[in-house]
């Protein structure tokens, strides 16, 4: 889903999110904190600060080392099911992670760079422990990176746009787009058969109809692939 506000604003996130009762995967940005869901941080973004940190090189790459090490677990653990990736996760990448945060408390004195990542590391040691509770929870959010890349690369020619109803409808569009995508169908056939059917459906009243038409529905998978 791609949602369109005018702010980054703490209290728009807490409205988007208004009802959810899942984990939330960001990369840390102090708008998505203290928010009423559970709330994971990416390793990627870890990762990538890290490797910037290059006043330190030496300290910094001790760092990238042990991201490095926890995402070539999760290659191995790719095929596995929650439970099983669970409790590999307890069992490999727990005694890993303990080592990481031993190593950051070595280096309280720190100045600079480093000592940015270090603090952002600290301030958010539940966050980046979560994965090892819930073996749905990715190590990264690079998916939803990948889909808002398109969004990013066109956004400076989008900049002197007046219509704010115009990005809502954008954000509608992309979320249909990118769903249908995720989900292994050909978009042109997908979009031809949502509006060609929906409007004669009279799904505002039963809207228990749009089950068949949402993208992962066996109807929607048998003909828009």
């Amino acid at each position: 889903i791609f949602h369109s506000a005018l702010t980054r604003k703490q209290e728009v996130v807490e409205k988007f999110l208004q009802g959810y009762t899942g984990t939330l995967l960001t990369d840390g940005y102090t708008a998505y904190r203290n928010l009423p869901v559970k709330h994971a941080v990416c390793y990627a973004h870890l990762r990538r600060k890290f490797r910037d940190a290059n006043a330190t090189p030496g300290l910094a790459a001790i760092g990238v080392d042990y991201c490095n090490q926890l995402f070539i677990l999760e290659h191995e653990f790719k095929n596995l099911t929650a439970d099983e990736r669970s409790k590999e996760r307890q069992e490999k990448s727990a005694p890993i992670l303990k080592k990481f945060w031993d190593w950051v408390e070595t280096l309280s004195a720190m100045k600079g760079n480093l000592k940015t990542v270090i603090d952002y590391a600290r301030n958010l040691k539940d966050e980046l422990s979560l994965f090892l509770q819930d073996g749905n929870i990715a190590l990264s959010n690079n998916i939803a990176e990948r889909a808002i890349r398109l969004i990013t690369v066109g956004r400076k020619n989008w900049n002197f746009s007046t219509s704010e109803a115009g990005a809502t409808s954008n954000a509608v569009i992309y979320s249909l787009v990118q769903t249908a995508k995720e989900n292994g169908l050909n978009v042109y056939k997908y979009l031809q058969k949502i509006l060609r059917e929906l409007p004669s459906l009279r799904f505002v009243q039963h809207s228990e109809l749009l089950e068949a038409y949402l993208p992962w529905s066996k109807t929607i998978q048998a003909t828009c692939r």
